[in-house]
């Protein structure tokens, strides 16, 4: 009369969820990029409405407007660069403080099977070195996106210009 379960529906329902974590955290990513992407569209035509008569003048005197691309490409990539750092900063600090904490659970009543990882149950927040690579990139990822992102607002804006 004995019953053998294998929890094989359970892992695999749970598997989907964890999959599904991961789309979801792919699209939040997406979504702070595209995010990311409008404020520098905004703070680049704002900064265009601002220095409108300057740029006429330069315009006027010869200057292509690569140049004047140029100018505004250079301020979002040092900002991108600075606020990719900041960013960096905050998630590995996060992933440490996470790891951590756990640990500190771990030697403070947690059970031993489950702090060891025996039942499979337990979380590593630790990350192996490809993926702090991985997040290394970022700020350049994000400086690249920013200054692109600049590059085309202003090549468009500067088109429309009589």
């Amino acid at each position: 009369g004995a019953l053998v379960d294998d929890h094989g529906d359970w892992v695999s329902d749970a598997l989907v969820f964890l999959r599904s974590l991961q789309a979801l955290s792919a699209a939040l990513a997406g979504l702070a990029l595209g995010a990311a992407a409008l404020t520098v569209i905004f703070v680049t035509r704002t900064g265009l409405a601002t220095h409108r008569a300057v740029i006429e003048v330069v315009h006027l005197i010869g200057a292509p407007d690569r140049y004047i691309a140029r100018q505004f490409q250079a301020q979002a990539l040092k900002l991108g660069i600075l606020g990719g750092i900041v960013g960096l900063a905050c998630g590995a600090g996060t992933v440490v403080g996470v790891d951590k904490l756990l640990a500190f659970a771990a030697g403070r009543g947690m059970p031993q099977a489950m702090a060891s990882g025996a039942t499979g149950l337990a979380f590593d927040f630790r990350l192996l070195p490809w993926q702090w690579g991985v997040l290394g990139t970022l700020p350049v990822v994000v400086a690249i996106v920013a200054m692109m992102t600049a590059r085309i607002t202003v090549l468009r804006s500067l088109a429309r210009m009589p």
